[in-house]
């Protein structure tokens, strides 16, 4: 039975179930949050299938909700040791000038605030125990804006703000943190976008595999992965 534990938010589809699969590969126990009961028992079932020896616990949450997010967090991690945050769920509205105020708010509400909650709550665990690793996941249009992305690049520019924040305040704690920071994955997200080569989200587990491998004196505050045509 493996002993370390990783939490995935949005690990039902696209990126977070590709790091889930992934961390199950690594001998990492997971908790699995996504917002779809459905899509998520689903997942559970195809990674057990692959890595039966893996304790998995599944939530589904809806994490708009953001007054509830850090209650939920402490309560499902109750004396467990986190040694892994992917921090993934997020959710994509177009617009900058034109936005609805509707979906500012929940961009800001999913991508930033709840974001922040569950990596502060997490961050508060791995504190004591003085390890751990945070992986953020922000977007290349936080490090470069888009046209008629305005609202969703400032949620991200905000998700890579706290995290250099985060990882500068944890570091003397033994605590990484980054943002990854990812052009256009293959992704249901996506499915919209005309672009011909997305990236796989293999590349995605790549990076966090990387990450996990350096030495403890190596940090990386934020990492980039863009698409070798286009950048969003």
């Amino acid at each position: 039975m493996a002993q370390k534990f990783a939490i995935v938010t949005g690990a039902s589809r696209g990126i977070g179930l590709a790091v889930a699969h992934y961390l199950a590969s690594k001998n990492y126990n997971l908790i699995l949050i996504s917002r779809s009961s459905v899509n998520l028992i689903a997942a559970k079932h195809e990674i057990v299938h692959n890595y039966p020896d893996i304790d998995i616990h599944e939530y589904a949450f809806d994490i708009s909700d953001v007054c509830k997010v850090a209650k939920f967090i402490k309560n499902i991690t109750m004396g467990l040791k986190i040694d892994v945050l992917f921090n993934n769920a997020g959710v994509l509205h177009e617009g900058t000038v034109f936005i609805k105020t509707s979906d500012l708010q929940n961009l800001m509400n999913v991508n930033l605030i709840a974001s922040y909650e569950i990596a502060k709550t997490v961050a508060e665990i791995m504190m004591k125990e003085k390890s751990g690793y945070i992986f953020n996941c922000a977007s290349m249009s936080g490090v470069r804006a888009l046209e008629n992305l305005g609202g969703y690049a400032a949620s991200k520019f905000g998700v890579i703000g706290y995290s250099q924040a985060m990882e500068k305040e944890l570091s003397k704690y033994g605590v990484k943190v980054s943002a990854i920071c990812p052009a256009v994955v293959n992704t249901d997200m996506t499915k919209n976008n005309t672009l011909k080569q997305k990236l796989p989200t293999d590349d995605i587990v790549l990076t966090i595999d990387y990450l996990l491998n350096i030495s403890k004196y190596a940090k990386v505050s934020t990492i980039s992965i863009e698409n070798i045509d286009h950048v969003i």
